[in-house]
């Protein structure tokens, strides 16, 4: 194996080295994205706790769960990872966490669990794989900025929803060709295996990605990433960080934007349990869907690129779009018989998973273009912090209304949303650092005075 570590003297190896570790990082993400979908908490987690008898409102509570636990692993890590030395740590930590998550699910299920355990697994992996993509989207977001070129990000971020598309499909298919179908429930946690193989691969290409050096410490910088004389407290340091974002005006709007989106990004748990109900008995019902979902990844990743990266505003609007029409479809399923099929519901998951997708890479391309880099750990985790509270909110009352009401009555609420949030993107700032925060919620460091 070659040594990562040892630096060479001619002036060509450290492009090479640059572009060794981009494509590395592409790997990785990918193959973490591949993981996510496979053992999606807006899918494949409500969809098996209901098949496994679990209680529709603690199925439909699952991601809610999850997203605290986002919050958390936002909340806690961001500040450690932005003094961190080296935050490839991070990137192996998240991928141990979730293989930690995904084994306490499959071990429950293969032992005939009772209704309780089901609720404790799947309660304890949802929180886990919470709190593990928490910290692997901030490590994530600085090596973005670390590693991958501004004018290639929008490129990069599109390539890697292509390879998370085609990782996950080739790997939801590799235990169909490996193993007999025995019924319905194996074919449904074998995608939870399939998860921890994708999370494996993750982990083997990060650990290569944190060998590969590139240049030292302060060359590794970002050339606009701003430094003062004196650092300020850990705590201070956050409390100016989120008063400084807070101050301007295009901030305000993103997480305005963000907060009608989540009905795009966050409500697909409540399409899986108007699928479980149609469509459970059904063997192969969720690796179709699943399926379905990598396939809108690979759509998305295409359709971003032919998007102009100069704008990722489009990307937003494309998304939200996407969204939409998926809350479309699914309730044309409960009111037309002759479309109520897996394959039509497949389609929900094919726009939902594009929308999602195109929705992240345009969010984060604006965001990217838009923050100082001084600030962006800490602008990720309070848009998380912002986002939650809402997300808990809403996600409890729409499985109340799944639980005692009826499964289809939530669509209807996140199809509104997703209209609002349509309008929202179209009406966000163009990108580029050309607004200021109010002087006054500014802190006394000059490097807190950049946009």
């Amino acid at each position: 194996m070659p040594d990562f570590n040892t630096r060479e003297n001619e002036s060509g190896t450290e492009p090479d080295r640059q572009s060794l570790k981009g494509r590395l990082l592409v790997g990785h993400d990918a193959l973490r994205g591949a993981a996510t979908e496979l053992a999606s908490p807006r899918l494949v987690l409500p969809y098996l706790c209901a098949a496994l008898g679990g209680a529709v409102f603690l199925a439909g509570i699952l991601m809610p769960v999850y997203q605290l636990a986002r919050l958390v692993g936002n909340a806690v890590f961001a500040p450690a990872i932005a003094r961190a030395p080296n935050h490839h740590t991070f990137l192996l930590l998240s991928c141990a966490m979730s293989l930690l998550a995904l084994a306490t699910i499959i071990v429950v299920t293969l032992l005939a669990p009772s209704t309780a355990m089901v609720g404790f697994a799947f309660l304890f992996g949802a929180f886990t794989l919470g709190v593990a993509l928490g910290v692997h989207n901030i490590a994530l977001a600085r090596a973005m900025a670390y590693v991958w070129k501004p004018s290639n990000r929008h490129k990069m971020l599109s390539a890697t929803e292509i390879l998370a598309g085609l990782s996950g499909i080739v790997i939801a298919l590799v235990p169909a060709f490996l193993f007999e179908t025995v019924d319905e429930l194996t074919v449904h946690v074998r995608l939870l295996w399939a998860a921890a193989m994708a999370t494996v691969l993750a982990l083997l290409i990060g650990v290569v990605f944190a060998r590969v050096r590139v240049g030292s410490g302060a060359a590794a910088m970002p050339e606009n990433a701003s430094h003062s004389v004196s650092r300020p407290s850990f705590f201070g340091q956050v409390r100016a960080s989120y008063k400084t974002l807070l101050g301007f005006s295009w901030f305000r709007r993103f997480l305005l934007m963000r907060l009608l989106l989540v009905s795009v990004q966050y409500g697909a748990v409540f399409y899986a349990l108007h699928a479980a109900v149609q469509h459970a008995a059904n063997p192969w019902s969720l690796v179709v869907f699943a399926i379905a979902g990598s396939l809108g990844g690979m759509a998305a990743g295409f359709a971003s690129r032919l998007v102009p990266a100069s704008d990722p505003r489009r990307s937003i609007v494309l998304g939200a779009a996407a969204g939409g029409a998926a809350a479309f479809v699914a309730l044309s399923t409960e009111f037309s018989a002759s479309v109520n099929l897996a394959a039509v519901y497949a389609l929900v998951f094919f726009l939902m998973s594009a929308g999602d997708v195109i929705i992240y890479i345009g969010t984060m391309a604006y965001y990217l273009e838009r923050v100082d880099r001084l600030h962006l750990e800490n602008g990720l985790a309070l848009v998380k912090i912002v986002l939650q509270p809402v997300i808990l909110i809403q996600t409890v009352l729409l499985a109340y209304l799944a639980h005692f009401q009826h499964v289809i009555l939530p669509v209807f609420v996140l199809a509104g949303l997703a209209i609002a949030g349509l309008f929202a993107a179209m009406a966000l700032p163009k990108p580029g650092r050309h607004d200021h925060a109010d002087p006054s919620l500014m802190s006394g460091s000059k490097a807190h005075a950049r946009v």
